[in-house]
C-alpha cells in the first residue's frame, strides 16, 4: 500500500504537477453524438464512486463506462424516468447517491434499479417562477443539501424530503440578492456564498440572513453587481469568481486583496474572454478556466494564462470555444463539457510534450511533417519539415521560418530539409532533399551552398542528404543518395565511399541512410538496400552484414533506418523488419519482433536513455524496451504520441537526455525519466447482462428475468436451466487510453485457469452450463498494466432441471431398483431358458451333423472381407479343398469352364440384393480329378454399415448322382422321341398324302359331275359327307404332325450351352424372318431396344421362343383382320432384362390366361390347334434359359402382351 501511494504521488508530482507549455499542445479526445452522446451542449460533469462518468447535456443525461454511452431522458408515460431531459446539474454526495438537478425539479438516481425519485422543492407553491430550474447543487451541513434554482435557494433535507426556501424580498436588506442563482461554494470556514444573476451573496447561517460581498480598493467599499457564473475556493483560500460580463476575480479573504483578470487583445497570455462559465481545480492545484473564447490554464507563477481554443483542422484540438463544465477523474484526467461534446484530457500525456503544425496560434511549425531534429548546446531547436528549416528559441518560444526561395542564392538550398547538425563549434550544417549540404550562416541568415568540388555539379552528388553525424576528429560523414562522403569543414574537402561491385571491399550500397563511431574509431554505415557496413578507416575497408535468409543470426533486413550504440557498447539497428542488437565481439544479430511485444516491426528511430531503456519510433507509435527483461511498452497516439506513425531520420538526443521523434504530425519531445506509469488501477463494474444476447430487464417488468436489481448492483444471480446462454459485459472503469485496458476473468467452477482477453472483447458468454454454484470474477488493467487489486464477483446458483432434482433422482433410484430386480429375474429366467436351448441346440447340431452326413451335404461360412471360408462336415472326396480356403480365388479355379459365369453370376446377383436367395449348380473337380455336379445354396445374414455383405452362410450338397440320372432321362426321352418321331413321321406323311389326294379327287369329282349329272339329286349330299370326313381325317393328321414337331423341339434344345448375345442382333433377325413369310394379311413391326444389351442364353432358343409367339399372333390374334401391328421391346430392370411381345389381336379372355402355358390347352379346337406352342416356349425359357414369362391382356381383351425375364450380363 505504502508502495502504490508513492508511486501515486510521484505520478501526480512529476506529471499532473508539471505547467503547460502553450507550445506544449494538449491532446483533447473528443466524445460527441457519434459516439453516443444524446445531445452536444455538456452543462455537467461527474464521476461517481463506482467510477461512472455523468454527463448532464440539453437533451439527456449520460453515463459513460469509457466504451459506451447509457442515456437517460424524460419520458411523459414513466414516472420514475427523468423529470426533464434538460440537466443543469450533479452532486454525489457522501453515500454515494446521485443528484440530478434539472430544468424541471431536482431528482434522486435509485441505482438498483437505474430509476429516479422526482422530488419538488418548491411544493404547490407557484409564486416564485423558476423554482423548478435547477442551476447548482452543493452540499450543506448535517448531510443536507443546497439547491440552487432560477425561483430562489433551496436547502433540502434528503432524509424528511422537506426543503426550506430562500428567496428575495423587495423590502429585506439581508434577503437572497436576486432570485436567480447561478453557483453557490461552500468555503473552508463553511460559508456560503452564493452567485446570483444580481451579484455575490455570503449566507450567515446563525441568522439565516444574506450579506452583499463588499471589497475595498483604496479605501473604497466595492461591490461586483455583474452576473456571478461560478465560484471557488483554492487550496491556498483564495476566492475565484467568475462573472458574465467582468471576468475573473481573484479575492484573498485574509488580505481582502482583490485582483481582476481580463482579456486583453494585445497580450496573448490574457485570459481568452471576459464572460466566465466554468472554473475547476485539479488534484495538482492548476486552475482551469472556461469561457465564452476557450479554456485557460493559469500559471501561478506567472499569473499567466494559456489557452486551448478548438483548432479546425486539429482534430484532437478542443471541440468548442465555449467549456460549460470541468471535472476529473480519479486517475487524473480532466473532463471538459464543451459546446460541442464533452473531451478528455490525459495529463499523462503532456509527459510527451507535441509540437505541430501552427494554425490559429501563432506559435507552431511551418508544416506538420517533421523530417530531422537537433538541439543545440544552448537550447536552440532545429527542425527539418517538408518546406524548409525551423528553429525554436526557447527564451522567446519563437519560430523562425527558414524556406527555399530560387531567386535568393542565400535561402536554403531545398524545401525539404531531410538531416541537420550542429557541430562542436555551433556551426549548423543542413542537409536537403534535393539541394545538397548547406552551412547557416547566423550573423544574417544565411545559407552557404557546399560543393563536392569546384568542377562538380552539385546536385548529381550531394543533392540528397539523409545524414549528417560528426566524428572525434571533428570530421563529418554525411550520407547521401550518392554514397557516403567524407566531409573536412575547416578543409572543405571530400572524400568518397561509392559501391564498386569489382571491388568486394568497397561499401555495399550508394544509398546511405545513417552512420556512427564505435569507441575503436571504426565508422558504422546504415544503407536502403543493402545492410550495415563497417568501416575501418585505417584500411579503408568495408566489413558488410546482409540479411541471409537461411542464416537467423544475421540482420533481419538490409533496409536499415538508424543506429545506437549504448553505454556498454552493444550495437542496436532500427531496421524494416524489427529491432536488431548486435552481439559485441561476434556476427550475430538478435531480433525482436511481435512476439517481444514490439508494435510495429518498421522501426524508424533507435536511442537510448540513462536507465538503459532503449526507445524507437514504429509505425505504430513511440515504445521503450527494456533489455534486461526484453519487454516493450508501446505509447501510441492515445497515449501522447505525434501520431502513430513517424519518420526515419527524425530523431534527436540532446547532451541533456531529452529525446525528440518526429512523425507526420509535428514532433514530441520528453525526458525519459518524466514518463512514468499512471498508478491509478481501474474500478470494476458488470456494466450488463444478457440471456441468449437479450437484455431481460429487471423482475418487476419481465417476470422471467432472474435480475430484481441491475446487474451492477447484483451480488447473486439465480439462473434456471432454461437460461442456457448468458452473458456479462465488464467494464474496467479507467479512461486513460481505455482501448488499451486488459482484462483477465474466470467462472470459479468451470474455468481451471484465468482467461485473458482486451477492451474490445469485454462481452464473456458461458452457454449450457450444468447445475451448480459458480463464481464469476474479473480483472482488469489500465493501459500501463497496473492490475486491479480485488477482482469484481458475482454469485451464480443454476438450478436444475426438474429431471435433475434430488428428488427426481430419488425417483430413478426406485424405478432403477424395480427394474434391476426384473432384470435379474428375467436373466435368470433366460440363463435357464439359454442353457435349454444350447442343449437343444447341441442335439440339433448332431442330428443336423447326421443328417448332412446322410444326404451328403456340408455346412460353409463365407466371411466375405476376409475372403475365408469356414466348412463343416466336409465332403473331401467330393471337393479337392480341405478346411478353410480362401474364396472365391481357390474354387474358381476347380468350377468347369463352362459354369463360372453362372457360378459367379449367381453370387454377385444375391451380394448386390437381386435375389433373395443364392441357388445354383455347377460342376466341380474333385480328388479323383473328375467333374462332379454340385448345388450352392446359401443367403447372406450379416451386413455392415455401408449395406456390404460381410457374412454368407450356406450348404453345399453332392447332386452328381441325380444330375446324370437327370441327363440321362433327358438324352433317353430325347432318343425316344426322335425314334417315335422318325417311325411315325413316314407312314403320317404317307396317310397326309393319300387323304390329301382322295380330298382333291372327291372335289374334282363333284364338281364334274354336277355339271353333268344334274339329274341324280340324291348323289350331291353322300359326295359332301364324304367331302367332310377326308377333311377331318386331313386336319387330325396335321394336328399330328404339328404335335410331332413340338416334341422334337423339345427335345432339340435340352442342355444347350449358353452365352452372352447381343439382343438387337437376334430381334432385328426376328424381324427379317417374320417379313419373309408369306401371310394372309399385311403387318406393321415395331421394335425398341438399346444396342447394349447383352442376355445370357442360347439365341437360337430365343428366336424359336418369338417364332412361336408370332406364329400365336398369326393364327389366333389376327383371326379375321385385314391388318395388325407386333411391338417387341426389351428393357433394364434390376439387373434383368424384360422383353415384351405384343400384338393388337382380338386377345384372350381373363379366365384363359392362367392356363395359357399348359401343355395341349387351345381355343380352337375345331381348327385343329393342338396346344403345345405356348408351353413349348414356357420350357425353353424357364428351363433352357433360366428366364420366367408372363402373359397379360387388356381390359377389354383386345390384343396379348407376352413378357419374358432374362438374365442380363
Amino acid at each position: 500500500m505504502i508502495k502504490y501511494l508513492l508511486f501515486a504521488f510521484t505520478f501526480i508530482h512529476l506529471v499532473l504537477a508539471k505547467p503547460a507549455d502553450a507550445n506544449n499542445a494538449l491532446r483533447f479526445e473528443p466524445y460527441s453524438l457519434s459516439q453516443g452522446l444524446s445531445q452536444g451542449t455538456v452543462n455537467c460533469v461527474l464521476q461517481d464512486q463506482q467510477g461512472f462518468i455523468w454527463i448532464g447535456t440539453q437533451d439527456g443525461l449520460n453515463r459513460f463506462d469509457g466504451y459506451t454511452f447509457k442515456v437517460f431522458t424524460h419520458d411523459p408515460e414513466n414516472s420514475h424516468s427523468l423529470s426533464s431531459s434538460f440537466v443543469d446539474s450533479l452532486y454525489e454526495d457522501k453515500n454515494g447517491v446521485l443528484w440530478v438537478g434539472t430544468s424541471n425539479g431536482l431528482n434522486r438516481f435509485e441505482r438498483t434499479t437505474e430509476s429516479f425519485t422526482r422530488i419538488n422543492l418548491a411544493g404547490e407553491s407557484r409564486e416564485y417562477i423558476g423554482s423548478q430550474f435547477i442551476k447548482e447543487l452543493s452540499p450543506a451541513v448535517n448531510g443536507k443539501l443546497w439547491a440552487g434554482t432560477l425561483g430562489g435557494l433551496f436547502l433540502f433535507d434528503p432524509t424528511s424530503l422537506t426543503s426550506h426556501q430562500f428567496s428575495h424580498q423587495e423590502k429585506d436588506a439581508n434577503s437572497l440578492i436576486s432570485n436567480r442563482v447561478f453557483t453557490m461554494m461552500l468555503d473552508q470556514k463553511k460559508h456560503l456564498w452564493v452567485g446570483t444573476q444580481g451579484g455575490l451573496d455570503i449566507f450567515n447561517p446563525e441568522t439565516n440572513s444574506f450579506s452583499r460581498f463588499q471589497y475595498f480598493l483604496q479605501g473604497e467599499s466595492h461591490i461586483i453587481d455583474d452576473i456571478i457564473t461560478i465560484l471557488l475556493q483554492d487550496k491556498i483560500g483564495n476566492i475565484w469568481i467568475g462573472t458574465y460580463n467582468s471576468g475573473l476575480f481573484r479575492f484573498n479573504p485574509e488580505s481582502g486583496q482583490i485582483k481582476n483578470f481580463r482579456y486583453d487583445s494585445n497580450n496573448q497570455y490574457s485570459i481568452a474572454s471576459d464572460r466566465v462559465i466554468s472554473m475547476f481545480l485539479d488534484q495538482s492545484g492548476d486552475l482551469w478556466v472556461g469561457t465564452f473564447k476557450g479554456l485557460n490554464l493559469f500559471d501561478r507563477s506567472s499569473e499567466n494564462f494559456s489557452r486551448y481554443q478548438h483548432d479546425p483542422v486539429n482534430k484532437y484540438s478542443l471541440s468548442d470555444d465555449r467549456v460549460w463544465s470541468i471535472a476529473e477523474d480519479f486517475s487524473g484526467g480532466l473532463w471538459f463539457g464543451t459546446g460541442n461534446g464533452i473531451n478528455r484530457v490525459d495529463l499523462g500525456s503532456r509527459q510527451f510534450g507535441h509540437q505541430t503544425e501552427a494554425t490559429r496560434r501563432k506559435n507552431g511549425l511551418s508544416h506538420k511533417r517533421v523530417r530531422s531534429l537537433h538541439k543545440s548546446n544552448n537550447g536552440t531547436l532545429w527542425i527539418g519539415v517538408d518546406n524548409g528549416l525551423n528553429r525554436y528559441d526557447p527564451i522567446s518560444k519563437q519560430y523562425t521560418y527558414f524556406v527555399h526561395n530560387p531567386d535568393d542564392n542565400n535561402s536554403i538550398s531545398s524545401g525539404l530539409v531531410m538531416s541537420v547538425l550542429v557541430d562542436r563549434k555551433e556551426r549548423t550544417w543542413v542537409g536537403t532533399s534535393d539541394g545538397g549540404l548547406d552551412l547557416f550562416i547566423p550573423e544574417n541568415n544565411h545559407f552557404e551552398h557546399i560543393d563536392y568540388n569546384e568542377n562538380s555539379q552539385r546536385k548529381t552528388n550531394l543533392n540528397r542528404v539523409y545524414s549528417i553525424k560528426e566524428d572525434r576528429n571533428g570530421q563529418l560523414w554525411v550520407g547521401t543518395l550518392n554514397g557516403l562522403f567524407q566531409f573536412d569543414p575547416e578543409k572543405r574537402t571530400f572524400k568518397q565511399f561509392k559501391h564498386d561491385p569489382q571491388d568486394p571491399e568497397s561499401i555495399s550500397d550508394n544509398e546511405i541512410y545513417s552512420t556512427l563511431e564505435d569507441k575503436s574509431g571504426n565508422i558504422w554505415v546504415a544503407t536502403r538496400n543493402h545492410g550495415l557496413n563497417r568501416l575501418n578507416l585505417s584500411t579503408g575497408h568495408f566489413e558488410k552484414f546482409i540479411h541471409d535468409a537461411n542464416n537467423p543470426n544475421s540482420i533481419s533486413h538490409n533496409r536499415i533506418f538508424a543506429l545506437y550504440l549504448d553505454v556498454n557498447q552493444t550495437l542496436w539497428l532500427a531496421t524494416s523488419n524489427g529491432l536488431n542488437k548486435h552481439i559485441p565481439g561476434t556476427n550475430v544479430f538478435k531480433l525482436y519482433s511481435k512476439k517481444y511485444g514490439i508494435p510495429n516491426e518498421k522501426v524508424y528511430a533507435v536511442t537510448g536513455d540513462s536507465r538503459g531503456f532503449i526507445w524507437i519510433s514504429t509505425n505504430r507509435g513511440l515504445a521503450r524496451f527494456d533489455p534486461r527483461n526484453e519487454t516493450f511498452k508501446s505509447y501510441d497516439e492515445s497515449r501522447g504520441a505525434q501520431s502513430n506513425e513517424f519518420n526515419n531520420g527524425a530523431f534527436f538526443k540532446s547532451s541533456d537526455g531529452e529525446l525528440f521523434f518526429g512523425g507526420i504530425n509535428g514532433f514530441n519531445r520528453f525526458h525519459p525519466e518524466n514518463i512514468v506509469d499512471n498508478p491509478f488501477p481501474p474500478k470494476l463494474i458488470i456494466s450488463d447482462f444478457l440471456l441468449s444476447n437479450r437484455l431481460p430487464g429487471l423482475s418487476n417488468e419481465n417476470p422471467t428475468s432472474p435480475l430484481d436489481r441491475v446487474i451492477s448492483e447484483t451480488h447473486k444471480l439465480n439462473l434456471t436451466y432454461k437460461n442456457s446462454v448468458f452473458s456479462f459485459d465488464i467494464s474496467a472503469l479507467h479512461f486513460s487510453s481505455p482501448l488499451q485496458n486488459q482484462y483477465a476473468y474466470q467462472l470459479k467452477g468451470f474455468d481451471e485457469n484465468w482467461i485473458n482477453t482486451d477492451a474490445a472483447h469485454r462481452r464473456i458468454t458461458y452457454t449450457n452450463l450444468p447445475s451448480g454454484s459458480y463464481l464469476f470474477q474479473f480483472k482488469a488493467s489500465n493501459a500501463d498494466g497496473i492490475w486491479s487489486k480485488t477482482p469484481k464477483m458475482i454469485t451464480i446458483e443454476i438450478e436444475p432441471a426438474p429431471w435433475r432434482t434430488w428428488w427426481a433422482y430419488l425417483i430413478y433410484v426406485t424405478l432403477f431398483s424395480i427394474i434391476s430386480g426384473s432384470f435379474i429375474r428375467v436373466k435368470w429366467q433366460q440363463l435357464m431358458l439359454e442353457r435349454q436351448a444350447a442343449k437343444a441346440i447341441a442335439i440339433s447340431q448332431q442330428r443336423l451333423s447326421t443328417a448332412l452326413w446322410g444326404s451328403r451335404s456340408e455346412m460353409w461360412e463365407w466371411h466375405i472381407q476376409k475372403e475365408i471360408v469356414e466348412r463343416e462336415n466336409l465332403l473331401p472326396d467330393i471337393i479337392k479343398i480341405s478346411g478353410p480356403a480362401k474364396f472365391p480365388k481357390d474354387f474358381i479355379a476347380l468350377i468347369h469352364e463352362d459354369d463360372r459365369t453362372t457360378f459367379v453370376n449367381a453370387f454377385n446377383d444375391h451380394l448386390n440384393r437381386k435375389s433373395q436367395f443364392l441357388e445354383t449348380s455347377y460342376r466341380i473337380k474333385s480328388h479323383k480329378e473328375e467333374w462332379r455336379w454340385v448345388m450352392d445354396r446359401g443367403q447372406v445374414v450379416e451386413w455392415n454399415e455401408k449395406n456390404e455383405a460381410v457374412v454368407m452362410r450356406g450348404i453345399l450338397a453332392d447332386i452328381n448322382d441325380l444330375k446324370v440320372a437327370e441327363i440321362n432321362r433327358v438324352l433317353s426321352i430325347r432318343k425316344l422321341i426322335t425314334g417315335v418321331a422318325h417311325e411315325i413321321n413316314t407312314p403320317l406323311g404317307v396317310s397326309i398324302t393319300a387323304i390329301s389326294l382322295v380330298n382333291n379327287e372327291l372335289k374334282a369329282e363333284m364338281k364334274s359331275e354336277s355339271q353333268e349329272n344334274q339329274q341324280l339329286a340324291g348323289k350331291p349330299e353322300l359326295n359332301e359327307t364324304m367331302e367332310d370326313a377326308c377333311q377331318l381325317i386331313e386336319g387330325n393328321l396335321f394336328r399330328i404332325s404339328r404335335l410331332i414337331t413340338e416334341f422334337k423341339k423339345l427335345a432339340e434344345f435340352s442342355g444347350v450351352r449358353k452365352y452372352a448375345f447381343k439382343l438387337i442382333e437376334v430381334l432385328n433377325d426376328c424381324e427379317a424372318q417374320f417379313r419373309s413369310y408369306q401371310l394372309p394379311l399385311p403387318l406393321q413391326y415395331h421394335i425398341e431396344c438399346r444396342d447394349d444389351i447383352l442376355v445370357l442364353g442360347e439365341p437360337l432358343i430365343l428366336k424359336q421362343v418369338l417364332d412361336i409367339f408370332f406364329d400365336n399372333s398369326i393364327e389366333h390374334g389376327f383371326l379375321n383382320r385385314t391388318s395388325g401391328k407386333i411391338t417387341i421391346t426389351a428393357k433394364m430392370a434390376q439387373g434383368k432384362v424384360l422383353l415384351t411381345f405384343s400384338d393388337n389381336g382380338i386377345g384372350m379372355k381373363q379366365k384363359h390366361l392362367d392356363q395359357a402355358f399348359d401343355p395341349f390347352f387351345t381355343t380352337k379346337r375345331i381348327d385343329r390347334h393342338i396346344g403345345l406352342g405356348l408351353h413349348t416356349a414356357y420350357s425353353l425359357i424357364v428351363n433352357e434359359l433360366q428366364g420366367d414369362i408372363s402373359i397379360t391382356t387388356n381390359e377389354n381383351e383386345e390384343g396379348v402382351s407376352i413378357t419374358i425375364e432374362l438374365k442380363a450380363v
